[in-house]
C-alpha cells in the first residue's frame, strides 16, 4: 500500500504539483487519487499474471462502487481517505473506472503497444477527477495526454528494465516524433488554474531536457532547480494572466 506521507518519495512531480493547490482540503483530495494512482500503477511490479492483475483492478473498482452506493467496503487507509474525497466533491465514478481500467493494458502484450493511446486512457481521467475537485470547467484531455507523453518518454529506461517497450524504436528519430507531438498537445492546454499551469511548465522543462539529451531518454538526469524554476514560471503565468484580467 503507498503511505499517504510516501508521495513525495514514490512520485516526486506529482507531490511537487500538489504544493501549487492553496485548499488544503482540495490538496488532500487530489493526492488522495495520486496514490490511488500509484497504487494500481505498481500492481505490474508485485503481481505474476495478467490474471491476477486484472482480479486486483477489479476490487478496486467493486470496493469503491460499494463506497459511491454507501455500502460497506474492505478496511483499508486509502479506500477510507477515497470515501471522504466522493463525499466532499462531484467526482464521477465513471472517471474512476476508466482511470483503473486504463492499467490493464500494463498486463498486456506490448507487440501492438500504442503510446499516444495508453498516454491518454491513463491520465485523462485522472486529471479529469481533479478538475472535478479544483472546480475547474475547462477541458483538460490534451494537457493530460501531452504531459503523460513526456513522462512516458522519460520512464523508457525503468520500462525497458522490466522488459516493456513503450515504442517500437527508442531511436532519437522517433523520440522525437513524439516529443513533438506532446508539444502540440500542449499548446492547446487553456487551463489557467496553477496547478495545470505547472504540468505544463514541467512538460516543457523536460521536453527540452530531452532534446538537449539528442532524443536519448537512457543520456537524462535529474533536472537542476527543477522546483524553483517551475514555481518562477507559474508565478510569471499568474502575473500575465492576472494583468490580462484587468485590462
Amino acid at each position: 500500500m503507498v503511505d499517504p506521507s510516501s508521495l513525495k518519495v514514490n512520485d516526486p512531480d506529482r507531490y511537487l504539483l500538489s504544493l501549487f493547490i492553496s485548499h488544503l482540503g482540495q490538496q488532500r483530495a487530489v493526492t488522495v487519487f495520486d496514490r490511488l494512482n500509484l497504487e494500481i500503477g505498481r500492481l505490474r511490479d508485485i503481481i505474476d499474471t495478467p490474471h491476477m492483475g486484472y482480479i486486483r483492478l477489479q476490487w478496486w473498482k467493486d470496493e469503491i462502487g460499494k463506497i459511491s452506493r454507501a455500502e460497506g467496503y474492505t478496511h483499508h487507509p486509502l479506500l477510507q481517505d477515497l470515501e471522504k474525497s466522493l463525499i466532499d466533491y462531484p467526482i464521477s465514478k465513471d472517471d474512476i473506472d476508466q482511470l483503473i481500467s486504463a492499467r490493464e493494458s500494463d498486463f498486456d502484450e506490448y507487440d501492438d503497444f500504442d503510446i499516444h493511446a495508453y498516454a491518454r486512457h491513463i491520465h485523462a481521467p485522472l486529471l479529469k477527477i481533479k478538475a472535478r475537485i479544483l472546480g475547474v470547467k475547462e477541458n483538460t484531455d490534451s494537457l493530460a495526454e501531452g504531459f503523460a507523453l513526456v513522462g512516458l518518454l522519460r520512464s523508457i529506461p525503468f520500462y525497458r528494465a522490466r522488459s516493456q517497450v513503450m515504442i517500437p524504436s527508442i531511436q532519437p528519430n522517433a523520440v522525437e516524433e513524439i516529443c513533438n507531438k506532446a508539444e502540440s498537445l500542449l499548446s492547446l492546454n487553456t487551463v489557467k488554474h496553477p496547478y495545470f499551469k505547472a504540468h505544463e511548465v514541467l512538460a516543457r522543462l523536460y521536453l527540452k531536457q530531452l532534446k538537449s539529451a539528442g532524443y536519448n531518454p537512457e543520456k537524462i538526469f535529474p533536472l537542476p532547480f527543477k522546483e524553483l524554476r517551475v514555481w518562477f514560471s507559474v508565478l510569471i503565468s499568474q502575473m500575465k494572466y492576472t494583468r490580462i484580467q484587468i485590462k
